[in-house]
């Protein structure tokens, strides 16, 4: 082998070398625009997927002010910027991304360096060999390394999304269960103030000796009756604050404001679509359908494992004088080209059972998820549905039946025209429709929050022709 041939070699070998060690593109420089803006819409703008670098912004400190007019909105941001799921699920995300590099990169080259008695050949004694040689899988098994990972990543992000759902339902449910409890406390104190009516008429009756002191004994124990459902409310209600202070990463015994006096509006809502949209939207659908596409990359590299790796590399060796007439000191200059032989199959066979068979899994997982997310709707519409006409006949029939009874049996007992235990029993059953009605109210919002979470998080925008009309899904 004469010099330039030699030379050709070794510049070749080099290109490859080089051309093995680039780095690939990072993670958002990738043409995949839904997946970068999906990180983008979940990380709210705290990570730039472009650079790879973290952005954190301020996250809100504990002794900040809340609101007056906070809402339910207001408490869901504060628990999606602060909450430490979301954030462990962010980092999730982020740690996934590094390894993209890691396993698209090729092995290191090796150097060496042989010296001691080496053989004399015709050019003089060789004093020492370095070499410098080169592991190169074969083309397309790093590729397919790095699908692995980036599918890793989709997961990882579906995985973030369903956290925040997941986040997002718990602090609705948080806020409307302290809502529901201040409803009750409100209830309750209207029931103490008309209490106080029927005792002062109870005492009127007394002074004119029509009534019996039993009736205002009766009269005291429901107050204190009274008093002990107010403390076991105001239990419920520090309960509901602390959930929504963990949620929001503050102190637990934040002052939180009064509740809104939000009420509930009746909706109609399309049960097949929601079914449809919850069974195709929902993050844990999404995650079991990334992992399909995970073991298929999986079962892809499988395959490429079973291809021959490539070896190259470079040794010079440095002639010194030698023994014989003839030498002429000449250094030695050598390529060597070679390929792995994948004589042991048993592991690559394994390798394309293992993603043969969490391809079946996965998709198992992704029907249960579906099943699941069918079953949360249905679940949450029916709720909806059955509370909405409990709600409507207290509205409609038996409030203003129960209120116009009360008013009718307190003027009579006045008279003696009504039994004292047919008025407290009257002022019960009003009592009992008026705190119902806020546990529905209540309720209601809450089985809104669960029915939003097995949406995947929010509600469906409505169809073109509705839109037209402006009518809710």
């Amino acid at each position: 082998m004469n010099n330039t041939t030699i030379t050709k070699c070794t510049a070749l070998l080099a290109a490859v070398i080089l051309g093995g060690c680039t780095a690939r593109q990072p993670f958002g420089a990738w043409d995949d625009q839904a997946l970068a803006e999906r990180v983008e819409q979940l990380i709210r703008g705290e990570t730039s997927a472009g650079s790879g670098a973290s952005i954190t912004p301020r996250l809100p400190r504990p002794n900040d002010a809340i609101p007056e007019d906070a809402d339910v909105p207001w408490y869901v941001s504060q628990a999606l910027r602060s909450n430490p799921q979301v954030r462990a699920a962010r980092q999730r995300v982020e740690r996934l991304r590094e390894r993209v590099p890691q396993v698209t990169a090729p092995p290191d080259p090796s150097a060496t360096l042989t010296f001691g008695d080496l053989a004399e050949t015709a050019a003089g004694q060789v004093d020492y060999i370095v070499g410098v040689r080169q592991s190169l899988p074969f083309p397309g098994t790093l590729d397919a390394r790095g699908e692995v990972a980036r599918q890793e990543v989709v997961e990882a992000i579906y995985a973030l999304e369903n956290t925040v759902n997941q986040v997002a339902a718990d602090t609705r449910r948080a806020y409307w269960s302290y809502d529901g409890a201040g409803r009750e406390a409100a209830v309750l104190r209207e029931g103490q103030d008309l209490l106080e009516q029927i005792e002062a008429a109870v005492q009127s009756r007394i002074r004119v000796s029509r009534a019996g002191q039993d009736d205002a004994l009766r009269v005291s124990r429901e107050r204190a009756a009274l008093d002990n459902r107010l403390s076991e409310l105001q239990q419920r209600q520090r309960t509901a604050g602390a959930m929504l202070a963990r949620l929001t990463s503050r102190p637990a015994r934040s002052d939180w404001p009064n509740a809104e006096d939000a009420d509930w509006q009746p909706v109609k809502l399309d049960a097949e679509r929601l079914r449809g949209w919850a069974q195709t939207h929902h993050p844990e659908v999404a995650a079991a359908q990334a992992r399909i596409g995970t073991f298929r990359e999986r079962l892809d590299l499988a395959r490429r494992e079973r291809l021959p790796d490539f070896v190259a590399g470079v040794q010079y060796g440095e002639v010194g004088d030698g023994l014989a007439p003839s030498s002429n000191g000449d250094d030695q200059l050598a390529v060597t080209i070679g390929v792995t032989i994948p004589l042991w199959v048993e592991a690559d066979d394994a390798a394309e059972r293992e993603a043969l068979r969490g391809i079946g899994e996965a998709a198992a997982d992704a029907r249960a998820a579906q099943d699941r997310a069918a079953f949360a709707t249905d679940d949450a519409l029916a709720r909806l549905e059955a509370d909405q006409q409990v709600l409507r006949r207290l509205r409609e029939r038996m409030m203003p039946d129960a209120k116009q009874v009360i008013e009718l049996a307190l003027t009579n007992y006045r008279t003696g025209d009504t039994d004292f235990l047919q008025l407290l029993d009257d002022w019960q059953t009003l009592l009992g429709d008026q705190l119902q009605e806020a546990r529905v109210v209540a309720g209601l919002h809450r089985t809104m929050a669960d029915l939003e979470q097995a949406l995947g998080g929010s509600m469906p925008p409505p169809p073109e022709d509705e839109q037209d009309r402006g009518d809710s899904p």
